[in-house]
């Protein structure tokens, strides 16, 4: 059972001031969550699951060690920025910002100054993926990465 002090608190984190005050974002969905459970579990601060949810990916939780809680349809539509939420939800922490170490004479890696739409952003992340290439690089006038509208472009980040 989700509280109410938890709805507001995730609902909070639609907003990118709330996002960067607390240092979290939401991933929405099936695979998204999946992804995060297999690859990065210990950046989960919570996960909610329906019902739905347990009975198709049970063995994604019993793998690992991540706590979640199960919530209706209906009080995981009041968290979700999504109009037809997908059955899971987590609330992350924020990535490690590490100084990258890269050689640009030995590596290809793109530079992507003030991309404003997160749907495009996301596109160029899975293109860039898709050819191998590892390394990109945001000015600061670009676009949230943990904007919750690309949900598919967290998985290219793992």
């Amino acid at each position: 059972m989700i509280s109410k002090n938890q709805i507001k608190q995730v609902k909070a984190l639609h907003l990118k001031k709330f996002r960067d005050e607390e240092n979290m974002f939401i991933a929405e969905g099936i695979k998204v969550v999946n992804e995060i459970i297999t690859t990065n579990p210990e950046i989960i601060h919570q996960l909610f699951v329906t019902e739905s949810y347990l009975q198709g990916n049970s063995n994604a939780l019993l793998n690992t060690k991540v706590d979640y809680i199960t919530i209706s349809e209906e009080d995981l539509k009041k968290i979700s920025t999504q109009a037809q939420p997908n059955n899971a939800l987590a609330v992350c922490n924020y990535f490690e910002e590490n100084e990258p170490e890269t050689d640009f004479n030995k590596q290809f890696s793109f530079y992507l100054d003030d991309i404003r739409d997160p749907g495009n952003l996301g596109t160029i992340l899975r293109m860039a993926d898709w050819f191998g290439i590892e390394e990109i690089f945001c000015s600061k006038q670009s676009t949230d990465v943990y904007n919750p509208k690309p949900y598919n472009l967290l998985w290219v980040l793992f």
